[in-house]
């Protein structure tokens, strides 16, 4: 960007209009100037969460690792939920260290969604310490999480005799076992729908004994 349209995008930066505000900040990931990135931090500060979360996913998105301990810390600040689930998901564009330090504080969360949101962005980003994270959650409360660390970890391929023992565990739980009820109503689903392959993968979740044979085959 010359320097009259970087003007010009400032002025829609700081409107008091959230809606240009926002459509500002989307114009910042098209174009991917890194000038742009000074303009884009006080945005983390806008009073509307909108706004914040778009930029923290702006400033990851034009890739310069500098910025990434701002984005660490306004994570540890941020009061929003929804704000701490997009930090956590967009650091993993930007560097393996800090994200190992912001997926602990993301994994210890009170807030479910944020924990499964860090679990793959982990499992998407392994940094050779992944796995030690990830079997922290076998032992979580939440059926779910713990379910989502079993696919992860087989998903970066570091299965053991714990993640078979957990998804047998799993079948015990009341929750867990209407998963299954839902899996395989969606499978049945898909056949009479004569769905194609891709589809059907795309659409089916695996099964927890489906989940346990590849487990079990991953680890012989």
């Amino acid at each position: 960007m010359n320097e009259d349209e970087i003007n010009k995008w400032r002025k829609s930066l700081q409107s008091a209009d959230p809606k240009l505000r926002l459509k500002s900040i989307r114009e910042a990931v098209f174009h991917g100037d890194f000038q742009l990135l000074p303009y884009l931090m006080p945005a983390l500060e806008d009073n509307t969460p909108e706004i914040r979360r778009n930029a923290a996913w702006a400033i990851s998105a034009i890739g310069v690792r500098g910025v990434i301990n701002v984005l660490v810390e306004h994570y540890r600040a941020e009061p929003s939920a929804l704000v701490r689930k997009h930090i956590s998901a967009a650091i993993p564009r930007m560097g393996l260290l800090q994200l190992r330090d912001l997926m602990t504080d993301a994994l210890a969360d009170e807030n479910e969604d944020i924990i499964y949101s860090a679990i793959w962005a982990l499992a998407n980003t392994d940094t050779g310490k992944t796995s030690t994270v990830l079997y922290r959650i076998l032992k979580h409360s939440s059926w779910r999480l713990r379910l989502a660390a079993c696919r992860a970890l087989m998903q970066t391929g570091n299965v053991s005799l714990e993640v078979v023992e957990t998804l047998q565990l799993l079948k015990e739980e009341p929750e867990a076992i209407e998963y299954d009820k839902n899996s395989l109503a969606t499978a049945a689903l898909i056949v009479s729908e004569n769905m194609n392959i891709e589809e059907a993968n795309y659409a089916a979740e695996p099964t927890i004994d489906e989940l346990i044979a590849s487990a079990i085959g991953m680890l012989s």
